[in-house]
């Protein structure tokens, strides 16, 4: 049996990613393990994956900010991989940045380096920790905390720096700017653009995950600068995200379907119509009659006509 350890279980990309260990190719036996300070840490489900090994099982111990802090000790000690995604992206005081981020990791560290088991490491960090701001200290200082340890230890290690993830269960006003726009466009709500032209790296949350798995199999992509990989992003403008998206609210109106001809518009597009609410998913139409009969548009392109 092969235990894995997320942190941070609960938020946007681990949310993912426990869902597609979960889902992952033809069915195969797994167990999960969720840990809650309030509930026995035994309680466990059954669930399916498709696992590397197909003679090994795999077993999911869920960690997140509602845990006991030994359960996260238990969980460390039980752990064969861990991918550490918890952490503070957004906080009114800044110590809570160091707190999180940096102070976190070094104990999970600490508590990881004294099994003597040299458990394979992976943090999810961010583009801003070349930064010089208190989120952006707070995940170099994590970062650093992991490598020393891959080089105190000989573990194998894999420190990503990720630009803006987007995708499902991705939090409005908190993980990113896409969530934000998505929820606001799609509720009549403005949106603040201070510098239309300011150019942003996007990756979609399914190639993260895709990676991650990558990485827990053996083969993430890692550079020459220590660091692991994901190279399919996407990279465009805060202008025309709007546009994008604003694009996305008028084909309700005009009937006419949004352009779904790239990656990046389709993935868009799926998390724009994760946002609307329950009631406008359907939409009138306008009929129109004569002697022959009545005639109703339920959708257009401009490619294709009606």
């Amino acid at each position: 049996m092969k235990r894995v350890l997320i942190t941070g279980a609960n938020g946007f990309i681990g949310k993912n990613l426990y869902w597609r260990l979960n889902q992952f190719g033809r069915p195969k036996k797994i167990l999960v393990e969720k840990g809650c300070s309030n509930q026995k840490w035994n309680n466990r489900e059954k669930n399916n994956l498709k696992w590397n090994n197909q003679d090994e099982t795999l077993e999911i111990l869920s960690y997140d900010i509602d845990n006991a802090w030994e359960e996260l000790c238990d969980f460390i000690n039980r752990a064969d991989f861990i991918f550490h995604l918890a952490g503070i992206n957004r906080s009114k005081r800044n110590e809570d940045f160091e707190t999180g981020n940096k102070c976190f990791t070094e104990k999970l560290v600490n508590i990881l380096e004294n099994t003597g088991k040299n458990t394979p490491l992976l943090i999810s960090s961010s583009i801003q920790a070349v930064q010089d701001n208190p989120y952006g200290v707070s995940k170099k200082g994590a970062e650093e905390a992991v490598f020393e340890y891959g080089r105190r230890t000989g573990a194998r290690v894999c420190v990503y720096r990720l630009p803006n993830v987007f995708g499902k269960w991705s939090r409005p006003h908190y993980n990113s700017v896409v969530a934000t726009w998505c929820y606001n466009i799609s509720r009549n709500l403005p949106i603040q653009i201070n510098n239309p032209d300011t150019e942003i790296e996007l990756v979609y949350i399914d190639h993260v995950i895709d990676e991650f798995i990558n990485a827990l199999n053996g083969y993430e992509n890692r550079g020459e600068d220590g660091f692991c990989h994901i190279f399919q992003t996407f990279k465009t403008s805060l202008n025309e995200l709007a546009d994008i998206l604003y694009s996305f609210k008028q084909s309700r109106a005009t009937l006419v379907v949004p352009n779904l001809q790239g990656d990046f518009q389709r993935f868009l597009y799926a998390q724009y119509l994760s946002y609307l609410p329950e009631n406008d998913f359907g939409y009138n139409l306008q009929m129109r009659h004569d002697n022959r009969g009545w005639l109703a548009e339920f959708i257009k392109s401009k490619q294709f006509g009606q």
